[in-house]
C-alpha cells in the first residue's frame, strides 16, 4: 500500500520506508544486486572531524576494497592514498571535505561500484570526473551543489542501478537525460524542484522499482494523473495490493 500524501512511490514489491527524520538508516555491510546500502542522515550531517593517525592507518589500508570515510577532513596525503588503493569497489565520502578537485583521486578506479558523495562540496565541474567511472552501480550526490547541466552528464553511467539526487538542482531537463539509464532501479528525487509536468518522463524509466518524490514540487493531483494516464499499471504491482 502507498499514499500520495507522503509522495513515496514503490513499484513492484520493493519496500523501503522513508528514513526517520532524526535518525539515520543503514544496512551495515549489506549486499544486494545494486551493492551495499549507504547511510544517509536526513536531518543534516554531523560535524566533520580530523582523521587521526590511528584511524588513517586502519581505514586507508591498501588491501581494502571498501573505504568508509564519512565525516572526515582528509588531507592531501590522504587523497593520494585513496588514489593508490587497488581494487577499490566501495567509497563512502558522505559529509567529508571532498571537492571537485579531489575526485581525480579515484575517478580512474576501474572497479568502483558504490560511491557516496552526499553532503560534500562537489559541483557540476566534479561530475565531469564522475562520468569516467563507468563501473558505478550506486551513486549518491545528495545535498550537493550539482545542477541540471552536471546531472544530465550522469546519463553516461549506463551501469547505474541506484541514484540519489535528493536536495540537488535536478530539473526536467536533466531528468529527461537520465531516462537514458535503462538499468536504473532506484531513484531519489526528494527535496528537488521536480514539478508535475516532469513526471511524464518517468514513463521512459522502464526498470524503475523505487522512487522518492518527498518534499518537492509534486502535487497529489500530479501523482494521481501520472499513475492513471502515464504509467502502464498492468506492469506494476504495489506492496499490499
Amino acid at each position: 500500500m502507498f499514499g500520495f500524501g507522503a509522495h513515496w512511490v514503490f513499484l513492484f514489491s520493493v519496500f523501503l520506508p522513508p528514513a526517520d527524520a532524526d535518525n539515520p538508516t543503514s544496512d551495515p555491510g549489506g549486499k544486494s544486486a545494486v551493492g551495499p546500502s549507504i547511510t544517509v542522515f536526513r536531518s543534516g550531517p554531523p560535524s566533520r572531524k580530523d582523521l587521526s593517525d590511528d584511524d588513517r592507518e586502519q581505514i586507508l589500508s591498501k588491501q581494502k576494497q571498501g573505504l568508509i570515510l564519512r565525516g572526515y577532513k582528509l588531507s592531501p596525503s590522504d587523497w593520494k592514498r585513496i588514489s593508490a588503493t587497488p581494487n577499490l569497489s566501495v567509497l563512502d565520502l558522505y559529509n567529508s571535505n571532498a571537492t571537485d578537485r579531489n575526485l581525480e583521486s579515484f575517478s580512474s578506479s576501474p572497479r568502483l561500484e558504490v560511491l557516496n558523495l552526499g553532503c560534500t562540496d562537489i559541483t557540476d565541474a566534479g561530475v565531469l570526473e564522475l562520468v569516467r567511472l563507468r563501473t558505478l552501480r550506486n551513486l549518491d550526490i545528495s545535498f550537493t551543489a550539482t545542477k541540471d547541466d552536471g546531472i544530465a552528464l550522469l546519463s553516461a553511467l549506463q551501469n547505474l542501478r541506484v541514484l540519489n539526487l535528493s536536495g540537488t538542482g535536478v530539473g526536467g531537463s536533466s531528468l529527461k537525460r537520465l531516462s537514458l539509464l535503462q538499468h536504473l532501479q532506484k531513484l531519489d528525487l526528494s527535496r528537488t524542484r521536480i514539478q508535475d509536468a516532469d513526471l511524464a518522463i518517468l514513463q521512459e524509466m522502464r526498470h524503475l522499482e523505487e522512487l522518492s518524490l518527498a518534499n518537492d514540487g509534486i502535487t497529489n493531483a500530479g501523482l494521481s494523473c501520472t499513475f492513471a494516464t502515464i504509467l502502464n499499471l498492468d506492469n506494476y504491482r504495489f506492496p499490499g495490493a
